[in-house]
């Protein structure tokens, strides 16, 4: 089953034709990946996919309830988030999910014996195993300790300049459906 396909897409940028009627189809659970030279249109197609640039013709197709966030290779940080709120960014199900779902233990790390904070975050690993969230999470902590950032509830803005690129330096499409 596809959850994404295109057909016929072509995009011109000036005189340069960028991509000339390609089609293709992402299925389910299917890994795709963009490999080019610069300047052949990798970031515009990603951007024409996720609707923030406009495709010259063509159609895409995409399953019910599916939503598409485009992360740009130079991305403006939001300084006064937390470094775990940055990176669970966007409204997908599972990043709305591990947000809450991290909030509610810093919330807990302060208040250890807060009964309502306690079925918080019950109820929050609850949503954390529907939304098949743990791994991703895992994931999210073991690159952020690699890059050298071990406290996760630091504000952006007190990242060194490093830190900060080296978070950011990826280009990557986050679909659901």
């Amino acid at each position: 089953m596809s959850i994404l396909r295109a057909e016929n897409l072509h995009k011109t940028y000036g005189e340069k034709q960028l991509f000339d009627h390609i089609t293709f189809t992402v299925g389910t659970k299917e890994r795709i990946g963009l490999i080019g030279v610069n300047g052949t249109g990798k970031s515009t197609l990603l951007k024409v996919l996720a609707g923030i640039d406009g495709k010259d013709g063509g159609e895409i197709i995409h399953a019910n309830e599916f939503q598409m966030e485009y992360l740009p290779q130079e991305p403006q940080l939001q300084e006064e988030l937390t470094v775990l709120e940055q990176v669970y960014y966007g409204d997908a199900t599972i990043m709305r999910v591990m947000r809450e779902y991290e909030t509610a233990l810093l919330a807990l790390e302060e208040n250890p014996m807060d009964e309502s904070l306690q079925k918080r975050a019950a109820s929050l690993q609850q949503k954390m195993d529907e939304a098949d969230a743990w791994g991703a999470n895992t994931i999210a902590k073991t690159v952020l300790t690699k890059l050298g950032i071990k406290d996760f509830s630091k504000q952006v803005k007190y990242l060194s300049g490093g830190q900060k690129k080296k978070s950011s330096d990826c280009e990557s499409v986050n679909t659901t459906s």
